[in-house]
C-alpha cells in the first residue's frame, strides 16, 4: 500500500490525539504505535524508491554524457584527419595552375660530370621549372630545358663570363626538377 500524504497524516494525527477519527473511539497506546509505524514505513519506502529512480536516471543520463563527449572527440579527431588528408592531397597531388596538372618532382641519381637530366613528363609551362642542387634553387640562366628530348641541361659546369661561380656536378649531389605536367 503506497503513502497518501492526505490520509496518511490525518490517520498520524488521530494516533496522537489517542482518537480513530473514523469511529471516534479511543487508540490504546500499542494499536497507535503500530498504525503510525506502518504510515511512516510507507512514507520512507515512497521516499527511498523514488530516491532509488532518481539514481538510476543520474547514473544513465550521466553515461549519456560521458558518451556524447566520446563522440564528440572522435569526432573531432576525424575531422581533423579528414581536413589533413585533403588539404595534403591538394597541395601534394592536385594542384591546378592555369591550364592545369599535378605538380611533378623528379629526383635525378646524378653522376660525375653529367650535365644532362631527362625529365619524367613534359612541363606543361617549360617557362616555370624549377632545378635544384643539394635543394637549392637555380636561376634560369644556370640550366635550360631541352624541348626535342625532354630534357634539363645544366650550363654551370664550366666557368665562364656567364657563369663566373660554375662548379661541375658529382655523383653526392642531390639533383631534382619541380614542374607542372
Amino acid at each position: 500500500m503506497a503513502y497518501n500524504k492526505a490520509t496518511d497524516l490525518e490517520q498520524i494525527q488521530a494516533d496522537v490525539l489517542g482518537t480513530n477519527v473514523a469511529n471516534n473511539t479511543k487508540i490504546t497506546g500499542l494499536n497507535k504505535l503500530k498504525t503510525s509505524t506502518k504510515i511512516v514505513l510507507r512514507a520512507i519506502n515512497e521516499v527511498n524508491e523514488k530516491l532509488i529512480n532518481a539514481l538510476a536516471k543520474t547514473d544513465q543520463a550521466s553515461d549519456m554524457a560521458k558518451s556524447a563527449t566520446e563522440n564528440v572527440d572522435t569526432l573531432k579527431e576525424d575531422v581533423k584527419t579528414m581536413i589533413t588528408e585533403v588539404v595534403k592531397e591538394t597541395i601534394t597531388n592536385t594542384v591546378i595552375v592555369g591550364g592545369g596538372g599535378n605538380i611533378q618532382n623528379d629526383e635525378f641519381v646524378c653522376e660525375d660530370n653529367q650535365v644532362k637530366f631527362v625529365l619524367s613528363k613534359k612541363p606543361t609551362d617549360i617557362e616555370n621549372i624549377l632545378f635544384y642542387v643539394n635543394g637549392v634553387k637555380y636561376p634560369k640562366v644556370e640550366y635550360q630545358y631541352n624541348e626535342a628530348d625532354n630534357s634539363i641541361e645544366w650550363l654551370n659546369a664550366e666557368v665562364n663570363d656567364a657563369h663566373p661561380q660554375a662548379f661541375a656536378l658529382s655523383s653526392t649531389d642531390s639533383i631534382s626538377a619541380v614542374y607542372m605536367a
